[in-house]
């Protein structure tokens, strides 16, 4: 079962890894590999968005947690596959290169979930306060 430290701890592990990929990848300590380096550094730059939300979500309610976890799901895979799709390097005049892509995709990641949250919050305080009244 998924909890919000654990949440925590996959985003702390995947963001650490997201640096170190990027690191070694600057570093030129990949090599032959450098390409690769760049892109598990990009593919994983949505841990690194994923970090401060799963310090926000500790404050949450449990039913807000996993409605945001049912997002959280599909949308980081999604997000890697995409990214994992998109070339490296591109040299037309709209890039999408995966730096562009990972960016994007962990913008639209705190976006949306900041919304979730806060929708589903209110929510869940409205719920309260009618049940109070009656």
């Amino acid at each position: 079962m998924m909890t919000k430290k654990n949440v925590f701890f996959i985003a702390l592990g995947g963001g650490i890894l997201s640096i170190l990929f990027g690191f070694l990848s600057d570093n030129g300590s990949c090599n032959q590999y450098q390409q690769m380096c760049q892109s598990f550094a990009f593919m994983l730059l949505i841990f690194l968005a994923l970090l401060p939300l799963s310090i926000l979500i500790f404050s949450v309610r449990e039913k807000t947690f996993y409605s945001w976890l049912k997002f959280t799901y599909w949308w980081i895979p999604l997000s890697i596959f995409i990214i994992f799709l998109a070339p490296l390097h591109d040299g037309s005049l709209l890039t999408f290169s995966k730096q562009i892509i990972s960016l994007w995709m962990s913008g639209l990641f705190i976006f949306i979930s900041l919304i979730i949250i806060i929708k589903k919050s209110f929510g869940l305080r409205k719920a309260d306060i009618s049940k109070k009244i009656v």
